[in-house]
């Protein structure tokens, strides 16, 4: 059993890198999205379906994202809380909300609408996530599963 899992492991990775090499430009502004970013939504959206493991690894991409965003709103001297104790599940929800409004955008623009979401503020972004999972049953900022 620990075998098989280990295969698909290796036979998922192999494909995920193989597309590595692929950027995709952006206008407006101008930007070049690199691997796994640059995948379709649509495609992604298929691949999650069909392996639970490549939507573990899609979030975990989506957590590097929100690092890195993190990072920068470090350096502008900003808050940078986005994400704080939001579970994986609640992550890979949102980004498939976000997918499935735009399935021919780039897997980057639904990370960078689900970053958007996160940011803690006044408005309340936070909140509507919060909302949102509540309804499907899963806790947004705990570690706990439902």
């Amino acid at each position: 059993m620990a075998i098989l899992a280990a295969m698909r492991y290796l036979v998922l990775s192999m494909l995920l890198l193989s597309v590595a090499p692929v950027c995709v430009a952006i206008e407006e502004p101008m930007i070049a999205i690199f691997g796994i970013g640059s995948l379709r939504c649509l495609d992604v959206l298929q691949e999650m379906e069909a392996n639970k493991l490549a939507g573990q690894i899609y979030g975990v991409w989506l957590q590097g994202y929100i690092a890195g965003r993190n990072e920068e709103r470090i350096s502008r001297g900003e808050d940078a809380r986005a994400g704080f104790q939001t579970t994986m599940d609640t992550l890979i929800a949102v980004l498939k909300i976000r997918c499935q409004k735009n399935p021919f955008a780039p897997l980057f623009g639904a990370a960078a609408a689900t970053y958007q979401l996160i940011l803690p503020g006044p408005h309340g972004a936070a909140l509507e996530i919060q909302r949102r999972s509540n309804r499907a049953g899963t806790p947004p900022y705990s570690n706990q599963t439902p």
